[in-house]
């Protein structure tokens, strides 16, 4: 089963400004709803960490079938 991965670049002050208003919304008792995803501060700093290596071993990852044993 693939699994997306969505990947998005906040602020530093737009991440913190959505933990505030989960971390207020969770201390008044409401429901909060979950959010997956990566985050980065800037298109660099997403660079720094998706090296073109590691973009060609994810690819083979995802295209080639996987067995044990």
């Amino acid at each position: 089963m693939a699994k997306t991965l969505t990947i998005q670049i906040k602020s530093v002050g737009e991440a913190l400004e959505g933990f505030r208003e989960t971390f207020k919304a969770y201390e008044a008792g409401r429901r909060v709803s979950r959010r997956e995803g990566v985050y980065f501060t800037s298109i660099e700093a997403a660079r720094n960490l998706l090296t073109r290596n590691r973009l060609a071993l994810l690819r083979a990852i995802r295209l080639l079938p996987f067995s044990s044993g």
